[in-house]
């Protein structure tokens, strides 16, 4: 959920993300948390830190996930352009090469 939520809005921060995801955290965090700081846990035990690092890799991969995608939709759509407008020629060629034989001028 969190990943949602993130990508939903990109201006959040991870540790908001993660708590509107439904993880729980002591009430008073920072966003970074330093080396010097205790270790904060949220209700499962894991380190704020190890969260944050692992709903970014998530969202590194939904965001190449999705570039990959759109790649593709787009190749499709490009190709399907290209065999369309091959089709059109063809179409205008066979016209003209019809309309040649049987003695008809043609304005296609």
């Amino acid at each position: 959920r969190a990943v949602c939520i993130r990508l939903a809005n990109p201006r959040m921060s991870l540790v908001d993300a993660l708590v509107a995801g439904g993880f729980t955290f002591p009430t008073k965090i920072k966003r970074r948390q330093n080396k010097s700081d205790p270790l904060i846990l949220d209700s499962d035990g894991v380190s704020l830190n190890q969260r944050r690092n692992q709903l970014s890799k998530r969202l590194w991969q939904a965001t190449k996930k999705t570039d990959e995608h759109l790649h593709r939709i787009v190749h499709s759509q490009e190709k399907a352009l290209s065999e369309r407008r091959n089709l059109l020629i063809t179409i205008k060629n066979n016209t003209e090469d019809v309309a040649s034989i049987c003695g008809i001028e043609t304005d296609v």
